[in-house]
């Protein structure tokens, strides 16, 4: 939790930026502001602790598929591919069920300076309107969320286990960093689309059902511009830095694995040994 709350705090000004550039035109009347970059963080950094569902759930269905395929369909082929993308798409389901309110209130925080220098009518009529209860918002949002993300993460993780499986697929030191960067910068780019509609149904309190209809939209007032707003921090953020930071985890973890398995646990199994000896 260490290293992604100091990556949020330290990266959160891109995120802003894409926020910003992702709202609509007409509200953000053409200017991209750089100031109050950290608006939204303190909601994001209340999340952070939560990142632990998606690994718990990953690890949970992913090991019970391969377990399921293994004993009863031992036939079917890349089924760690499969199974990894099934439970990372799991993960990220259960975890944006509880990082909704969260990412409802950064989104918003981060779009409201952008929202006061757009139109005085639109800012009236979005800042004005009379609010929707938040557990109300938070359940039509939730959908959405979880929509745009799941398919990137599934394919981030379809890429990287596939890439890593290769067998010409490089092994060294930091390898499994670079097979994430790529993994994480191409599923980042694919899914902007996603990203951008996502970011306008939430400051508009729309549902999941009006997705298509907003990305149909936002091409056709806006072109491959605005159904790629905000690519590069995007890019940068969600590609690059998850990227080195899942590489750098995985390899922590394993690292650690090994160290509780030959080191703790090999100490318990001696000294309980010992004890035993002096006990006879």
């Amino acid at each position: 939790c260490i290293v992604e709350l100091t990556v949020a705090v330290l990266l959160h000004p891109l995120d802003t930026l894409k926020t910003r550039l992702q709202t609509q035109p007409d509200r953000a009347g053409g200017k991209l502001r750089f100031d109050r970059l950290f608006d939204g963080l303190l909601p994001v950094v209340s999340t952070v602790p939560l990142l632990s569902v998606f690994w718990a759930v990953k690890d949970v269905v992913r090991r019970s598929i391969i377990g399921f395929v293994t004993q009863r369909l031992s036939w079917v082929t890349w089924y760690d591919v499969i199974a990894t993308g099934i439970a990372a798409g799991a993960g990220e389901a259960f975890y944006w069920a509880l990082k909704t309110p969260g990412q409802l209130l950064k989104t918003k925080q981060q779009a409201e300076a952008v929202l006061e220098d757009s139109k005085p009518a639109m800012a009236t009529l979005l800042l004005q309107a009379p609010p929707r209860p938040f557990w109300e918002e938070c359940l039509t949002s939730y959908p959405v969320l979880a929509l745009s993300e799941v398919p990137q993460v599934m394919l981030r993780s379809i890429l990287f286990v596939w890439l890593h499986t290769q067998p010409n697929a490089a092994s060294f030191v930091g390898s499994d960093i670079l097979y994430f960067t790529i993994a994480a910068g191409i599923s980042a780019l694919v899914c902007t689309p996603l990203d951008v509609a996502r970011t306008r149904l939430l400051l508009d309190g729309r549902g999941v059902q009006e997705l298509p209809s907003m990305l149909v939209s936002i091409f056709r007032e806006e072109g491959a511009a605005g159904i790629f707003a905000g690519w590069l921090p995007r890019l940068m953020w969600n590609g690059v830095t998850v990227g080195i930071v899942l590489g750098l985890c995985r390899m922590s973890y394993e690292d650690i694995r090994a160290l509780f398995l030959l080191d703790v646990l090999d100490g318990l199994e001696n000294g309980a040994q010992a004890f035993l000896d002096t006990l006879s």
